[in-house]
């Protein structure tokens, strides 16, 4: 079984996902969820960005849920 994946671009509050500062994404096992950031060096690490998000518990920034192309897209212009 593949595993379900929501992607989430980082913007800053009230830009567009083509300004955006970084991406994340919830994989759905079936273990439960599994929260993720994308580094510097393109390789994905555990975060809690999605969980604070959910929690109104960030300020100046915003998650906005993208497509698997459009992530695909994020990560080609991050390198």
């Amino acid at each position: 079984m593949t595993d379900r994946i929501a992607y989430y671009a980082i913007v800053r509050d009230g830009t567009g996902i083509d300004r955006a500062t970084g991406l994340a994404r919830r994989r759905f096992t079936p273990d439960g969820r599994v929260d993720e950031s994308l580094r510097r060096d393109l390789g994905w690490q555990a975060s809690s960005a999605i969980f604070e998000w959910d929690m109104n518990d960030v300020s100046g920034r915003e998650l906005v849920e993208i497509s698997e192309t459009e992530a695909a897209e994020l990560i080609e212009r991050f390198q």
